[in-house]
């Protein structure tokens, strides 16, 4: 009886380790799981109402250019000691192109002033350097503050710009939610930058993406 039963608990010690190796390896990594508190009725009505103010924001800033790229997901701030745990945010993103690359950074920066955006340095100085000789590709990328806690960043690009896919990537964009923990994903599609790529006749390419947060979780330790 004695040996049956320490059998057994042999056999018991060996099947906990082999579950708490399996439940270890498909454990989630502690940054890459979207947090249980944003999976709410709130916080998607939160999001659903980020989209569609970022949506509107888009068409204006892009004086009615299609969406062509979306990005949903939570930034793991907990490493940053900002006093918050989680960031989630939506992106909605289009592009704009122009034959004429002042002309182009001219109508945006109106379009932006229309909307009550302000940034420093902001297109201004944008258009500065482009007179001083820096070429659309290597002018440095834009943000904007605008009302309804609405973020807007542009970047610059080129047909012939090797980092044009760069640019396109909703998950780069630094105020936006990475690419760790996304809900939902929609990124500019390849025909899309492909059409880019080969319109030669544009001098400027302005990618425009519109960001906004609808959650933040703070660290309860902080507050």
């Amino acid at each position: 009886m004695t040996s049956r039963r320490a059998r057994a608990a042999g056999w018991g010690g060996l099947l906990l380790a082999v579950l708490m190796l399996v439940t270890v390896g498909c454990a989630p990594a502690a940054r890459t799981e979207v947090p249980r508190e944003a999976r709410g009725k709130e916080v998607h009505a939160q999001r659903l109402t980020s989209f569609a103010v970022a949506d509107e924001y888009l068409l204006e800033a892009t004086d009615s250019a299609p969406r062509q790229g979306s990005l949903d997901g939570c930034r793991d701030l907990r490493g940053d000691h900002t006093g918050y745990l989680w960031r989630c945010t939506v992106v909605r993103a289009a592009t704009i192109t122009g034959r004429d690359a002042d002309a182009a950074l001219v109508e945006q920066r109106d379009r932006l002033a229309g909307l009550h955006c302000s940034a420093y340095p902001g297109l201004g100085t944008t258009r500065q350097r482009l007179a001083e000789g820096l070429e659309p590709r290597h002018l440095y990328e834009v943000d904007y503050h605008c009302p309804d806690r609405v973020m807007i960043t542009i970047r610059f690009s080129e047909p012939d710009d090797n980092g044009l896919s760069t640019k396109l990537s909703l998950g780069e964009l630094q105020y936006g939610p990475g690419t760790g923990n996304v809900v939902s994903n929609q990124p500019i599609p390849s025909a899309a930058v492909q059409q880019l790529r080969s319109d030669d006749s544009q001098q400027i390419i302005m990618v425009v993406a519109v960001i906004r947060t609808y959650w933040m979780m703070p660290d309860p330790e902080l507050q």
